[in-house]
């Protein structure tokens, strides 16, 4: 009997050991779940942004604040903003990166997969050389020594260019797996197989004795190591602060147990799961689903809102500054919040069921919970039911008596005691796009389409429309919030205040120049009772005494503002399309200084496009904000609202063929640039992890700017046509167009080598001799011109007198051709008086005074030498009526012998062209002389007139006669030999009338089946 009490006694234990751990279990479920319902925003960063490899072996968060990153592939740099990486093309090795640490002076140590070990001091790679290959975690000393194991489980220092072993006497037997420096005791910790010890001068102490230890780490002046059971399932995590050893965190099957709070947030994975204790917390809080990582040093950061850790998928930075969210499949797309009594969240997501919130587990709302609720009221007013309850709109709220109420498309639903309830009017389209509450009048005040209307918090609910005839209510209302004295305000096209007591109404709009812009969308009170204003333009703040809405900070927020929200009482949370920003309003008002924290999905913010008044504040001062991708809950009191300054770098050179890096320690020597190299390009950095916006940047050169440039978004900032010497540049920088992060100034000198022009003060010197080399020239040049102008007058006497000359000569040869002309006429009509034809004689004399008329007339212009040349000539009507004259009297004496056609070309008017007079007639009488008359039958002549261009034209005249060489020989054995001057003269009168402007060619060819063919071409030069 005994026995069996004895066993049944144990089966009772059995099965409340199992409850135990059930419930146990259940418990650590329950936190779990709890956990998952917020994520921590994490950024992430691969080769997509820059990243030389996805797979980050170990990290580094430098003392400038550069984060460091080893890769299968080489190094990256990341500055907050963009990558730099370093391979073998950049003077490091092709391959892994296992380690990284930074020394006293700043330096980069590098250890390689192959063992390589090398030192980066900003410009170049320097490489040690080790007698066997280096293996483990580099490690600095308090004396700045450089120390990590090698393949022979021996503590290794460079030393000098090489890398040698370190005498540790009294060592311990067995292997070194790992060591460590602890700096808070300046002692070396190393694990000998399962043993910790610690070394100082040759004294070694026992920190833990144990089996299966690993993950031994240095974590902000704590060692971390971790013992795993006998089945490797659980396992504890010890920390050792120098003095004693105490354990801190423990998981397995069971559970987690937080054993200890420590100083630091600690990250850990269990289970494939990511969670993070919080520094002086005995809680632990899930993250994510477990990253691959592959190091727990990357927790030895200085502090920050970021974390970075290093992935198997790149680089992520876990954000910790009081955001978490909601994921899109937890929560679709809510557009207001609400908490009730029990501090539990209703989520409107529109065209979705609503959702509950406890704070621990979120649920589903069923939709015929409210839908009934909504039907019961349309049936009373003998309206169709619906099913479309799900149509959420803006600024739920809790009134003072603790009733819900959310606006929705069918009017407002309440909820009371667990009683839904629908209110709207009667008559009228119900939609309740935004409400607010009047607690002096126990009314609820809401933004319609058109109308406004009042539903009064307590049964019967009563509605009452407000309608006025402001153009605000031709259209939707967009925003209602109840001023602090009870009055009514609402927005949408244009903003109006309505007094209920009075029934007036009080507009502001741009026509009235009350409102700077057309339309608003947000209207808040903050808690100093001022009203706030935003539309898509920019945020406005009303001003009483002027009675009207001015600008607040118009460079600032240049677009869409979604929402103000005070978070306590010197701030003001601002929304605009993009960011959030939090206002040190307090600062603002007292001394006018804006000092504003930028937030987005760079630092922790990860909604996109934040929603249309979609911030809630609830009754622990927590901030929720609707998205179009996010639900995001904010507790300010977990982020640090002070901006921390940028920190700027000058980190290349860039010259005409050449870029230099520069050091990270560039102060300490002048740098000197090529000789001749006076334009030299600068590229600059700004270094923070939390950057919401791209960097800006602003520089000036000592010396010759003595105010800043304008702030540019380039990080290459270029210098042209330095002088010879010593230049100082200063550099500062800034997160997009916050001035609030302005960052110290970046300092760089550089020395050019130019030509003595150059050099500084030259062009003071350069300025003074130029100056008399000016006046001297401007004298020199005044003597010279008044000279040049002396000679001008004296060339134009000379060629008015040369003008002369050739005129007087063309007058000459003028007046030799005209008796041989008229001698020819006259021989003519006395042969005619010989032959008895007294007829033809008397209209031949006739003739002959029409032409001795237009011969007189082509004379007179000949006589003057005064104006122009070309102001002599004929018009070629006149030239071809000279010849048909004197042709007519050669057939006069010669009858038959002479046939003669004149063609003028069509396209050319007789009237227009002018030549010079009797420039022709000589080549027409030795046509007829020579060529015509020596032939025993009939002859023929040709006159042809052809237009080139407007200023030129061709004149040929073909006979075929006997040609040049027989007429020749006939006029060489004839017994009375004729000679023509006509021809003659005319080659001097050619000659002096090229001389004067003209361009007159003259050509005679010889026709092919005989005669001869005089081409003349007269234009103008």
């Amino acid at each position: 009997m005994t026995y069996k009490k004895v066993s049944f006694g144990f089966s009772i234990i059995k099965v409340r050991m199992r409850y135990l751990w059930l419930v146990i279990t259940l418990w650590w479920l329950l936190a779990t779940i709890d956990s998952h319902s917020q994520e921590y925003p994490i950024v992430k960063y691969t080769t997509r942004e820059g990243l030389v490899q996805n797979q980050v072996l170990c990290l580094l968060k430098d003392g400038r604040g550069y984060v460091w990153c080893g890769t299968w592939l080489g190094l990256s740099r990341f500055n907050g903003e963009t990558f730099e990486n370093y391979t073998a093309r950049e003077g490091l090795w092709q391959g892994s990166i296992n380690s990284i640490c930074e020394d006293a002076q700043g330096y980069i140590w590098l250890l390689g997969g192959n063992g390589q070990l090398a030192r980066f001091d900003g410009k170049t790679f320097k490489k040690y050389k080790a007698p066997n290959r280096l293996t483990g975690s580099l490690l600095v000393d308090k004396a700045n020594h450089v120390q990590v194991l090698d393949d022979q489980h021996r503590l290794m220092q460079v030393s000098g260019d090489t890398v040698l072993p370190i005498n540790l006497p009294h060592q311990p037997p067995g292997i070194v797996h790992n060591v460590l420096y602890h700096h808070a005791s300046k002692r070396h910790v190393f694990q000998i197989d399962n043993h910790l010890y610690s070394y100082q001068l040759g004294s070694w102490q026992l920190i833990y004795q144990g089996k299966h230890l690993s993950d031994l780490v240095s974590i902000h002046q704590s060692i971390l190591f971790k013992e795993a059971d006998e089945t490797g399932k659980a396992a504890t995590i010890f920390v050792w602060d120098g003095n004693s050893t105490s354990p801190f965190l423990r998981y397995g099957p069971a559970g987690i147990s937080v054993l200890k709070t420590q100083p630091y947030d600690f990250i850990f994975s269990h289970n494939s799961q990511l969670y993070r204790i919080p520094a002086r917390s005995l809680r632990f809080d899930w993250v994510c689903a477990d990253p691959p990582l592959v190091t727990k040093a990357f927790l030895d950061q200085p502090a920050s809102a970021l974390l970075w850790l290093p992935t198997e998928k790149g680089l992520w930075g876990l954000v910790r500054n009081g955001f978490k969210a909601f994921s899109p499949e937890q929560v679709p797309y809510v557009w207001s919040v609400v908490e009730d009594r029990k501090g539990g969240y209703f989520f409107m997501n529109f065209h979705h069921s609503l959702q509950y919130f406890d704070g621990k587990k979120l649920t589903t709302v069923p939709v015929s919970t409210y839908r009934d609720a909504a039907n019961k009221l349309l049936n009373r007013l003998k309206l169709p039911p619906t099913t479309n309850v799900n149509d959420w709109y803006f600024r739920a709220l809790r009134d003072h008596h603790g009733t819900l109420w959310l606006p929705n498309v069918l009017g407002v639903l309440h909820n009371a005691n667990n009683q839904w309830n629908l209110t709207r009017p009667a008559t009228q389209d119900p939609i309740a796009f935004a409400i607010a509450e009047d607690p002096r009048r126990n009314k609820i005040v809401c933004a319609s389409n058109g109308f406004g209307y009042t539903i009064a918090n307590q049964p019967p609910f009563q509605t009452k429309l407000i309608t006025g005839k402001d153009p605000l209510f031709d259209h939707l209302l967009l925003c209602i919030a109840v001023a602090p004295d009870s009055r009514y305000w609402f927005s949408g096209l244009g903003v109006v205040c309505y007094d209920p007591d009075t029934g007036q109404f009080r507009s502001y709009n741009q026509q009235n120049g009350k409102l700077p812009t057309r339309i608003i969308q947000m209207l808040y009170f903050d808690w100093a009772g001022t009203l706030w204003a935003g539309g898509r333009e920019g945020l406005y703040r009303f001003n009483r005494q002027c009675d009207c809405f001015e600008p607040f900070l118009p460079k600032q927020f240049p677009g869409l503002i979604q929402f103000v929200e005070q978070i306590d009482r010197n701030h003001l949370l601002i929304s605009d399309a993009y960011s959030l920003y939090i206002l040190d309003l307090t600062a603002y008002n007292q001394t006018n200084t804006v000092q504003i924290r930028c937030f987005n999905h760079h630092n922790g913010f990860m909604g996109l496009e934040p929603g249309q008044l979609g911030s809630y504040r609830d009754s622990k001062g927590t901030i929720w904000i609707t998205s179009g991708s996010v639900l995001s809950r904010f507790d300010p009191r977990q982020v640090n609202l002070h901006q921390t300054p940028l920190r700027t770098f000058i980190t290349k050179l860039h010259l005409k063929d050449s870029t230099f890096r520069v050091p990270f320690r560039p102060d300490t020597a002048i740098i000197k640039l090529p000789f001749g190299q006076n334009e030299v390009s600068l590229a600059v950095e700004a270094v923070g992890e939390d950057k919401p916006f791209r960097s800006q940047f602003s520089y000036r050169l000592e010396g010759v700017n003595s105010s800043w440039s304008r702030w540019q978004e380039s990080n290459q900032i270029t210098l042209t046509n330095l002088p010879n010497g010593v230049h100082t540049v200063q550099v500062r920088s800034r997160a997009g167009t916050l001035s609030s992060t302005e960052s110290s100034s970046a300092t760089i000198q550089f020395q050019t080598s130019v030509f003595f022009w150059r050099s500084p003060g030259f062009y003071a010197y350069a300025f003074w001799i130029g100056l008399v080399l000016l006046l001297t020239l401007l004298y020199a040049w005044w003597r010279q011109y008044k000279q040049q102008e002396q000679n001008l007058r004296q060339q134009q006497q000379l060629n008015q007198q040369e003008n002369k000359v050739r005129y007087l000569q063309i007058q000459t040869i003028q007046a030799q051709m005209n008796p041989h002309f008229t001698f020819n006429v006259l021989g003519t009509i006395q042969h005619l008086i010989a032959n008895n034809e007294p007829q033809q004689a008397s209209a031949s004399l006739l003739k002959l005074s029409h032409l001795i008329r237009n011969y007189l007339e082509a004379s007179l212009l000949s006589d003057s030498p005064n104006g122009s040349l070309f102001a002599h000539e004929i018009s070629l009507a006149k030239e071809v009526e000279l010849l048909r004259m004197y042709i007519e009297f050669e057939q006069l004496q010669y009858g038959n012998l002479i046939q003669y056609d004149l063609t003028i070309d069509g396209k050319l008017n007789p009237e227009n062209y002018r030549v010079p007079p009797l420039l022709l007639q000589p080549y027409v009488e030795n046509a007829i002389k020579h060529g015509l008359l020596y032939k025993e039958e009939p002859g023929h002549l040709w006159i042809r007139f052809i237009s080139i261009d407007d200023d030129a034209l061709i004149c040929t005249i073909e006979d075929d006669g006997v040609g040049r060489e027989q007429a020749g020989e006939i006029q060489r054995t004839s017994f009375k030999k004729y000679k023509s001057r006509g021809t003659e003269l005319i080659k001097r009168r050619v000659d002096i009338l090229n001389q004067m402007g003209y361009a007159i060619r003259i050509q005679t060819n010889d026709r092919l089946a005989g005669g001869t063919v005089v081409t003349v071409q007269i234009g103008y030069q």
